[in-house]
């Protein structure tokens, strides 16, 4: 059978089969449409083949992130959200208090408000931000240009740590800004302000002590930070927190210092460098047998109080341990001692001076001169008492240069005077006590300059005996003379005498000694101090009542490569009662601008009024008769509220009768009441702080006079911080 051959039909799809995807487009209506009809469709085909193809691609890519993100990187991102909901905070550790010797406040710690600024979560632009923001009047907002800039970055910033007050921090909140917080951290607080603050250092925002007695101590007295769990949520809110790890309190330092003496001390010396325009000067009082520093002044000082401490780092030195001078005559103690110990002189031995000056041939032209012309001879008590220079010289060449430099560092030049001091704290959980050492109590102290022997050439002989050609700190040329008054014994510094912590006060014992000279030549030494102060060049030292020892410095300042005929070092030290010595005081101006700036006449009048106070408020009785009244001439006090009229009545008197008025205890009485109490008494009165008193002098008990200055010192009652942040 034949088959017909011919076009394939197409098979039409049954009605009740589905169309599929394409089915429009397979339709008798499509196949009858024109061919840009068609072109459309084709079109529209490709299209939506390519966007189901995307959408599967993406929908595989979300699954496999998914898959990633839940399986892969769980335990990281698990991690990054814990950190980021809880977080692990360094609590600082309480810093121990700083006292004095009378257990009187010098520093202490509170808490402080902090505010810092969350840049992630503000939502206005910084510039905005910030304008808003320093309407209250933040210390941060001192350089707004760089919160500007941090904010920008999105750092986070402190705004102001932990000197913001209670108002700052009101108006803050009220501002409603968000990505601000607040926190209290460790604030530490000195309530004396500048009192003692070259003594004392200060401490940094990280509480970690930066310079003086909070630096050298910083290893106890700052305690053990600890920890705390933190737990924020999603805007960064603090809603619960945990203690991790305990902090620990630091330990409380218990000083030598005397605070009323160093009060008495700064007061003096500030108002004479203001009455000389003086560049500066120190002011050091020793208790003579132990070497505790009862006292230590510098001018020019600051406040430790300031939110920026002073910038000029000539007030933040400490003059008394890292300035080194040439000493000037009162070094002349010291050949004069090696001369009699070795027994080249003696005391009625005459030496001429007659010419004023002197001079050697191999000196190489130079000349030494006495400051005053003297006739004839002088014996070697005169040479001191007169403060010859020619005299001077003429006993050091009676010794070799090796002696001299031997007898210098047995007086303790050339070297540092502090020591190491060392204790011991408690241990934890159950282990045994820890030993602390501290390698130097004053921090920067310099050696001074004490060249060998070797290096000498004749001229040096010269110079050195009367004060040149080395030098030394204040408190190696107080630490020197207070030798003499232990008897020959050189007595080092002490600054520290307790520890403090848990109740338990723990004495540390008085630093190393060493012998200078013997006790006979230590006698001699002293007679002839205390004809200086009798009759020679330390007269303006003179204590009725009081035997004292002193020698007067006078020493040309080396300014550009000379020795200046007018710019000069002031000095005057001396001991009291000079046969049972209880202070040694040093006092030193440096280049006041007066006709006449020795030491005699400018540093000599300070040792006297400082003097009488130490010895008044020591309860010193007077060692020589008739036993008289002992007037303390007031200058009046350069700080800001006393009055710097003299007094029209004496200040006091070292000899108290059984009538004198008595200083009433005022301890937790309010300011103005206490006040008014000293006016009624006949006092005039200096206040410091507000509140009630906490501390005063003089102290209570004490004999009092009209006319004679008191100071009042008052803090309010401080409430109890919480220790948790506080957020808006």
């Amino acid at each position: 059978m034949a088959t017909t051959s011919g076009p394939k039909k197409r098979r039409r799809r049954a009605p009740s089969e589905p169309g599929g995807l394409f089915a429009y487009f397979d339709a008798p209506e499509a196949r009858s449409a024109d061919a840009s009809t068609v072109q459309w469709r084709q079109t529209i085909r490709r299209r939506i083949i390519v966007v189901v193809a995307f959408l599967t691609l993406w929908a595989v890519g979300i699954e496999t992130r998914l898959v990633n993100l839940q399986v892969w990187q769980h335990d990281d991102l698990k991690g990054r959200a814990d950190d980021q909901r809880a977080r692990m905070r360094d609590v600082l550790g309480r810093r121990g208090d700083i006292l004095d010797r009378n257990g009187e406040i010098l520093a202490t710690s509170s808490q402080g408000h902090t505010v810092y600024v969350a840049a992630s979560e503000i939502d206005k632009p910084p510039e905005e931000f910030v304008k808003e923001l320093c309407a209250v009047e933040l210390n941060g907002c001192d350089n707004i240009s760089r919160l500007i800039e941090r904010l920008r970055k999105g750092v986070f910033t402190y705004v102001e740590r932990k000197t913001v007050s209670e108002e700052e921090v009101a108006a803050v909140r009220a501002l409603k800004l968000r990505g601000v917080g607040f926190e209290r951290e460790p604030l530490r607080q000195y309530p004396n302000d500048q009192l003692l603050a070259h003594v004392l250092g200060w401490v940094g925002t990280d509480n970690i002590g930066i310079e003086g007695v909070e630096a050298t101590y910083d290893g106890i007295v700052r305690g053990r930070d600890g920890q705390t769990l933190d737990m924020r949520d999603v805007h960064g809110r603090l809603f619960d927190r945990m203690e991790f790890s305990p902090s620990t309190p630091g330990i409380t330092l218990e000083l030598t210092i005397d605070k009323h003496l160093q009060y008495i001390a700064e007061r003096e010396l500030r108002a004479t460098v203001n009455e000389h325009k003086a560049d500066g000067g120190t002011v050091i009082i020793l208790e003579s047998s132990t070497g505790d520093v009862l006292a230590l002044a510098n001018e020019p000082t600051f406040d430790l109080n300031k939110k920026k401490l002073a910038p000029e780092t000539d007030h933040r030195r400490n003059r008394a341990t890292q300035d080194i001078y040439e000493p000037g005559s009162i070094f002349k103690l010291v050949p004069i001692a090696a001369a009699l110990e070795q027994e080249v002189v003696q005391l009625d031995d005459q030496f001429d001076v007659s010419a004023g000056s002197i001079s050697r041939d191999n000196w190489g032209g130079h000349k030494i001169d006495d400051y005053t012309r003297y006739d004839g001879s002088l014996s070697v008590v005169d040479i001191v008492v007169k403060s010859s220079n020619v005299g001077a010289v003429q006993i050091a060449e009676h010794l070799r240069p090796d002696t001299l430099y031997e007898y210098a560092k047995r007086f303790g030049f050339g070297q540092r005077v502090s020591t190491e001091t060392s204790g011991f704290i408690p241990g934890e959980g159950g282990d045994g006590p820890e030993k602390w050492t501290v390698p130097t109590e004053f921090p920067g102290e310099s050696v001074g300059l004490l060249h060998p022997p070797k290096d000498w050439k004749p001229v040096n002989i010269a110079s050195f005996s009367i004060g040149y050609y080395l030098s030394a700190t204040p408190l190696q040329l107080a630490t020197a003379v207070n030798a003499i008054a232990n008897g020959g014994v050189l007595v080092r510094p002490r600054l520290v005498r307790a520890t403090r912590q848990n109740g338990d006060r723990v004495e540390l014992l008085p630093h190393s000694t060493q012998r200078a000279v013997t006790p006979t030549t230590a006698m001699m030494l002293t007679n002839i101090m205390e004809e200086v102060v009798k009759r020679g060049t330390g007269r303006n030292a003179a204590i009725p009542g009081y035997t004292v020892a002193g020698k007067t410095g006078t020493a040309r300042k080396y300014i550009g490569g000379a020795y200046s005929a007018t710019e000069h070092r002031a000095s005057f030290i001396g001991f009291v009662p000079s046969r049972d010595p209880v202070f040694t005081i040093l006092v030193l101006v440096d280049s006041p601008g007066v006709a006449t700036d020795t030491g005699g006449a400018v540093a000599a009048p300070v040792f006297k009024r400082i003097t009488e106070i130490a010895l008044r408020d020591r309860g010193v009785s007077p060692t020589t008769e008739p036993v008289s009244r002992i007037f303390a001439r007031r200058r009046g006090d350069s700080l800001p509220g006393v009055p710097t009229t003299p007094s029209p009545a004496p200040a006091y008197a070292a000899a108290v009768d059984s009538e004198a008025l008595r200083m009433p205890d005022l301890s937790g009485m309010g300011l103005r009441r206490a006040t008014r109490t000293l006016t009624q008494l006949g006092l005039f009165v200096k206040v410091q702080g507000d509140g009630v008193v906490v501390t005063q002098w003089p102290r209570a008990g004490s004999a009092i006079e009209r006319g004679e200055e008191g100071l009042l010192q008052g803090t309010r009652q401080m409430r109890a911080v919480e220790s948790s942040e506080s957020h808006p």
